[in-house]
């Protein structure tokens, strides 16, 4: 029989037979790789004798078993799939290079050294090099100064070493271009010194600030690699002139803000908690520290924001001065730098020396957290981002910047018209506004008049002049004017201005929601008023109560008594204040007509129209403008020669070339994605979008191409297969079926379905479903739907979203009395993605939550230790970002391979999360295009293969085309016509995999480039695998010397319970699923009875042993009470190695003093430790051996071996009187039996590569004796910490953290050596005792290859 693994299940090996005509399919009808092609990325495995020593670790697979098909072509019938139609796919093959090693396992592991082992070396070696501090004057000189070891100062042309920590500074309010810079080497200290500083105006009366910081030529070859360390590098990369340059360099980038964010950066919702500690810290709050600490804020102590301020002070204990950065951000004058330039370099020193020093502490954090190659090339690569622009780029910037204005003049104009207007009415008539609800809600006071009286001339006859009685007004500006339209003025343009961000704005405009007038509220912002007599209209959103007359907060305008008021939505969320109705997030409302403006009969309804198209067409504009103008570009015909290196072909007089360097944080969340505030944000071109067409403004010189593609689905297809792993096979479960075969016609993808049961667009259902997946819950869903439409009441919205969430989550079963039965945690069941969302959750909860493909570790912040139950959404969100990460890091390295290999005439330019896209010459497009196919396959092969699934899907194989372009854009069709583009740019063309193979002569990349060093054949190291992998491998290849009687009996009782698991997730009810484990109960009871007979059948003279225990009945007995089943512990003979020294065999118990009798275990939960080695021996030499009779107290003693680091455990099992708080004398275990107390390590710590120093109580049992007539309460003995009280020890028990603790499945007692695995059948499970009369060596099957 096949060994079956825990979960999560690996797959088959599916080499479908057939000749190159034939469909392969796999058990549930999806098409699978043409069988040429499987071979070429599924080799089968080497036969014994040829095999590699290491070969034997490398992932294995299972076929799928009959009862998974069964269970799984359930769910597809449940789910209405099965049977649908599909789109078929090209069933085709080429010749697809060779790997570099027996699998793709070993592949991904030798391209990822070939393209970073050099960088790595230098990068540990800098890290571990010892630097000497900073001089103590610089020199005012331009250029580099190298300031040495030996206090030796000399101008050098560029620092020589290959390991530098730099920083540059520049003077934002004056230059973009650097001002000074300063470096650390292991060798020397360099400044660098802009000759803007040494001369401020050029000749002709320029301002001399057009320079770059040279490192010096550095080609990408062996030999000649660089690395660059610093704090946010892509800014200080910007400014290093070897950039500029169309050909790669040999230099790297390492970003220690980057590193800081995946070891230990702070999500989202923890930022806000941890500044509000910092701040307790800082003013020395104890309350609140120890408050937050106890109950959400563990993660404190193991995170900080990312600034090098924090960053520095929370791995090196620094406290840094960043006062002199105030002079470098607001100098308005050269020479204020040039007075303070001391102080600014020793300032910029001192940034350096911060830097180096947290580098130092976190790169080997950084390689434990992401140990795998293809994760350090990949990020390397990512930092060498370019773009190229031509003189387009300023007349783009030039065209927005004046239709922008333009409009904003003319919004303006039109608002100021609308007002005028209403001055106007105001004078034909005064009472006008107040039967208006819009303009009765303005201030239409005039200022304050008095009555001047006037001083008659001396002869009575008339005033003196200039004294005439007359009204007088103390205001000074528009004293006619309204208090509403005097506050448009602005003092310093000397005119009244009137923008669409003035509240007065939306009066003007009249704006209505659904047809009831706005009404600003001091208290819930803008709101909508409706007649209390309206009986049309119905909402369920809570009725807003307002201040009474009086009352702080009384507003004159609020009608409580004829009007009912209700909040504006907010896309944030019920219950928030709108501010703008005006703003960005509005403009889909005033397109569905949610939001408008009431016609009036005279033209300010026309004119309000035309104010509010002109703002849905600035808005992008004037949200990115900013970020658009300050990107630094240098143009190949810059002064100073700053352009020379460029290598960009001379587009003739008057024509230039220029290039960009995204400022990338190559890890910029805690998914360890890239960020930019700019080209990873832009949108696309749209018609009504001023500056929309900003990425085709991007352009690849003459001669060249863009090759790039989008990953279709990359996310979901990642997510889909987690849940598909437990069957072993692509397309098992309704999630993984719907994004493999699913079609928009047949309405069977994943968006269609969404859009069907909410009623939506398909492109809206997309949004829904990828918040799904990232972890959002209901309350996302529903505030989402209700800004998708307006007129949806808050509680159809939130019905519908919990349909949603029903029909594809499913139902979580949360109760321990139930989920219990079934698994070891909560878990989810009945829904599309149930499977898919148990197998996240069970990653993200892990002990130590990884990555499936390349093993990346999630951050400190987020680890179950220090948050438990908090920050679900960005935990699992973390699972499947992360691992979209993993993908992208893979394509690149892959990509990269291949272009160094073929000679492949192209460079990286930009990723933007699932595009990626190469600069290419022209006449390598179809090879680059090729290139990319192969990375593609090469990678879903590497996320099949890593979830234990040898094959792959035909459909998700190759890109479904690779765009060839002239421009960046989304796609190669798209006109990108806006208001400020008004001429299509022509199309580029894509090429499918077919067209591709066409254009290549069948697939062929080309010859390899001559003297290229190909990368190893080694086997991926066990080393690297996560703690799961090494579980599985020493189930999937046991030690020779366990007996397979036993093995079979495990396997087969881990089969019953995966089996029942994933019957239970794909059942809606839980009174099926209740049905379902008694009929499994029925027919194990049926299996023991036959085993009974064919027991009794052998008579007495049937073989003793383990393998006569096979057939043993399932007790039927409560949990908490349950008997105790047989659990191995893995030994070996002893062996030194790099892990550590594993024990020949553990001490053996000799002596019973007592009877045996059955141990109740008071509550139970499996652990899998894979990499702990078990011993038992006394605890304390001065106390002899409980199960010998000769001390009250023995040890389980654990070493945990991980990572080249050994800490120690101990799991205390001892015996004690009923009510006694300690252990029973030896003397006494003969005489009473005693009650059972059971102490151990908590699994937690021991995952955690953490010294386990705390002993965590495990469980206690009632009395042993059936004859004791009173039940003992189970009561902690010890407790971590100082509770050493009872009630200490029971608070600390109490804390939810400790209530989820699991339980040790070891015992030692006076009647022997008792282990338990729970079997997953309702609670039924059995015992299994070793008899300590004899040796422990007469049981060996128990003490081999198996972990607790």
């Amino acid at each position: 029989m096949a060994t079956v693994w825990p979960w999560p299940y690996p797959p088959q090996i599916a080499l479908h037979p057939g000749n190159n005509t034939c469909i392969s399919k796999n058990k549930v009808d999806v098409h699978m790789l043409h069988p040429d092609l499987h071979r070429s990325v599924f080799p089968p495995p080497p036969s014994s004798t040829s095999a590699n020593k290491s070969s034997g670790s490398s992932i294995h697979a299972l076929d799928p078993t009959p009862e998974m098909v069964k269970y799984s072509i359930e769910h597809l019938k449940r789910q209405n799939l099965w049977g649908k139609k599909t789109i078929p796919v090209p069933n085709l093959a080429f010749p697809v290079p060779s790997l570099r090693g027996q699998n793709i396992e070993d592949h991904f592991y030798n391209i990822g050294v070939h393209d970073s082992a050099t960088y790595k070396e230098l990068a540990l070696t800098f890290a571990q090099s010892p630097t000497h501090p900073p001089p103590k004057q610089w020199l005012l000189r331009a250029g580099w100064t190298r300031y040495g070891k030996d206090g030796s100062v000399t101008q050098v042309e560029y620092p020589k070493e290959r390991m530098l920590t730099f920083d540059v500074e520049t003077v934002p309010g004056l230059s973009k271009f650097p001002v000074m810079a300063c470096a650390i080497s292991s060798e020397a200290w360099y400044g660098w010194v802009s000759p803007w500083l040494i001369d401020p105006v050029t000749k002709d009366g320029q301002q001399n600030d057009r320079h770059l910081i040279s490192f010096g030529p550095c080609r990408n070859r062996k030999g000649e690699e660089k690395i660059l360390v610093g704090h946010n590098v892509g800014y200080d990369r910007a400014r290093v002139l070897e950039e500029y340059s169309l050909e790669q360099n040999g230099i790297r980038y390492l970003d220690t803000m980057s590193l800081h964010i995946a070891v230990s950066g702070l999500c989202t919702q923890q930022r806000p908690g941890w500044l509000k500690y910092f701040k307790a810290l800082e003013n020395g709050d104890e309350e609140y520290i120890h408050e937050f600490k106890e109950t959400t804020g563990k993660f404190f102590d193991v995170s900080s924001v990312n600034s090098l301020l924090q960053v520095s002070r929370f791995h090196c204990n620094l406290h840094m001065d960043k006062a002199p950065r105030d002079i470098l951000l607001e100098a308005t004058e050269i020479s204020q730098i040039q007075a303070e330039f001391q102080g600014l370099m020793a300032y910029c020193g001192r940034d350096v020396a911060a830097t180096n020093h947290v580098y130092r502490q976190i790169l080997p954090k950084y390689f434990e957290k992401c140990p795998h190659p293809v994760s350090f090339a990949g990020i390397l690569q990512m930092g060498s981002s370019f773009l190229t622009v031509t003189e387009g780029w300023k007349d783009y910037i030039a065209r927005c910047n004046k239709m922008h204005r333009e409009m904003a003049e003319d919004t303006e104009s039109k608002l100021l018209q609308l007002a005028d207007h209403a001055i106007k009415n105001l004078e034909k008539d005064p009472s006008f506004y107040k039967s208006d609800p819009w303009l009765s809600q303005l201030d239409w006071n005039l200022p304050k008049r008095e009555f001047k009286e006037g001083v008659l001339k001396a002869n009575g006859d008339g005033y003196l002049k200039g004294k005439e009685p007359k009204w007088t007004c103390r205001a000074k500006v528009l004293p006619d004017k309204p208090e509403w339209y005097r506050d448009l003025w602005v003092s310093k343009e000397k005119r009244v201005k009137l923008t669409t961000r003035q509240r007065v704005a939306p009066l003007l405009l009249r704006l209505q929601w659904r047809g009831y007038p706005l009404v600003y509220s001091d208290l819930y912002g803008w709101t909508f008023r409706v007649p209390k007599d309206d009986s049309e209209f119905t909402t369920k959103s809570p009725e807003l109560t307002f201040p009474l007359e009086n009352e702080a907060g009384y507003q004159a305008v609020i009608d409580p008594d004829h009007y009912r008021y209700y909040r504006v939505p907010h896309n944030g969320g019920e219950g928030k204040n709108v501010g703008n109705p005006l703003s960005k997030g509005y403009i889909a409302h005033f397109e569905a007509d949610t939001l408008s403006s009431h016609i009036a009969e005279d033209e300010s309804g026309n004119l309000a129209k035309q104010a509010l198209d002109m703002n849905a067409k600035c808005a992008y504009w004037v949200s990115a403008r900013e970020r658009i103008q300050d990107q630094f570009v240098v143009w190949d015909k810059e002064a100073n020669q700053l352009g020379d290196g460029m290598g960009l072909p001379d587009r003739g007089e008057g024509r230039s070339n220029g290039m960009i360097l995204p400022q990338i944080i190559t890890m910029g969340t805690v998914t360890r994605r890239a960020v930019e505030k700019t080209w990873m944000t832009a949108s696309n071109a749209k018609k009504n979008r001023i500056g929309s067409e900003l990425k085709s403004m991007i352009e690849a010189p003459p001669g060249y191409k863009i090759v790039g593609a989008d990953v279709d689905s990359e996310e979901l297809w990642i997510s889909s297969l987690m849940g598909d792993a437990q069957f072993r096979m692509h397309g098992a479960t309704a999630l993984g079926w719907m994004t493999l075969q699913g079609t928009k016609k047949e309405r069977t993808d994943l968006h269609s379905k969404t859009a069907d049961i909410l009623d939506i667009t398909r492109d809206q259902a997309k949004i829904f479903n990828y918040g799904r997946i990232y972890g959002a819950g209901v309350k996302f869903a529903a505030s989402l739907l209700q800004q998708f439409n307006p007129t949806i009441e808050a509680a159809e919205a939130k019905q519908k979203a919990t349909n949603l969430y029903a029909a594809t989550k499913g139902i979580k079963q949360q109760r321990a009395e139930n989920y219990e039965l079934i698994t070891d945690r909560p878990f989810w069941h009945g829904g599309t993605e149930s499977y898919m969302f148990n197998s996240l959750e069970r990653t993200a909860t892990a002990e130590d939550p990884r990555t499936p493909v390349l093993g990346c570790a999630i951050t400190d912040a987020l680890k179950p230790k220090f948050t438990e139950s908090q920050f679900m959404t960005s935990r699992i969100n973390w699972v499947v970002q992360s691992s979209g990460v993993d993908y992208l890091h893979m394509l690149l390295v892959s990509m990269n391979y291949l272009i160094r290999k073929y000679d492949i005439k192209a460079r990286f330019m930009l990723c933007v999360h699932d595009e990626v896209r190469y600069m290419v010459k022209e006449e390598d497009a179809a090879r680059a295009s090729l290139a990319l196919q192969v990375s593609n396959l090469w990678t879903r092969a590497m996320f099949s293969y890593k979830l234990g699934i040898h094959d792959l899907p035909q459909a998700v194989a190759f890109f479904s085309c690779v765009d060839v372009d002239h421009v960046f854009r989304k796609e190669v069709f798209m006109d990108c016509v806006t208001p400020t583009h008004s001429e299509k740019i022509p199309h580029g063309y894509s090429l499918t995999i077919e067209e591709a193979l066409d254009s290549t002569q069948g697939g062929d990349l080309g010859k390899i480039a001559e003297g290229f060093e190909d990368a190893a054949e080694d086997s991926f190291p066990d080393e690297l695998r996560t703690l799961e992998e090494r579980r599985k491998a020493r189930l999937i290849n046991p030690d020779p010397n366990v007996d397979p009687s036993l093995l079979l009996e495990l396997s087969q009782r881990a089969s019953d319970s995966q089996n029942m698991f994933l019957e239970a997730q794909g059942l809606s009810a839980f009174s099926d699923i209740k049905k379902a484990i008694r009929r499994r109960q029925a027919e194990a009871e049926a299996k023991m009875n036959a085993g009974k007979s064919v027991s009794g059948a052998k008579g007495s003279g049937g073989k003793s042993g383990h393998g006569a225990q096979t057939a043993r009945p399932l007790m039927a007995e409560p949990r908490e009470l349950r008997r105790v089943a047989p659990v191995v512990a893995y030994q070996r003979r002893e062996a030194s190695g790099k892990w550590g020294t594993k024990v020949d065999q553990p001490a053996a118990i000799t002596k019973n003093p007592a009877s045996t009798r059955d141990l109740k275990v008071f509550k139970y939960h499996d652990i899998h430790t894979s990499h702990s080695e078990v011993s038992i021996a006394p605890m304390d030499a001065s106390r002899t051996n409980v199960a010998t009779g000769e001390s009250a107290i023995s040890t389980i003693q654990t070493t945990m071996k991980d990572n080249a680091k050994t800490s120690s455990a101990n799991l205390i099992v001892g015996a004690a009187k009923s009510g006694v708080q300690k252990p029973v004398p030896s003397k006494d275990l003969d005489r009473r039996a005693p009650e059972l107390f059971v102490f151990g390590y908590n699994d937690n710590e021991l995952l955690s590569n953490e010294n386990a120093k705390d002993t965590y109580f495990l469980g206690t049992v009632g009395p042993i004796s059936t004859s004791t007539t009173t039940k003992a309460k189970p009561t902690p003995i010890i407790a971590p910490g100082n509770a050493s009280s009872p009630r200490q020890q029971q608070d600390y028990l109490e804390r939810p953290n400790m209530r989820n603790k699991k339980k040790m499945d070891l015992a030692v007692t006076a009647g022997g050596i008792w282990v338990d695995r729970d079997l997953g059948l309702g609670g039924r499970s059995e015992k299994v005792k070793i008899n300590p009369k004899s040796p422990i060596s007469e049981h060996p099957e128990y003490f081999q290859n198996r972990t607790i």
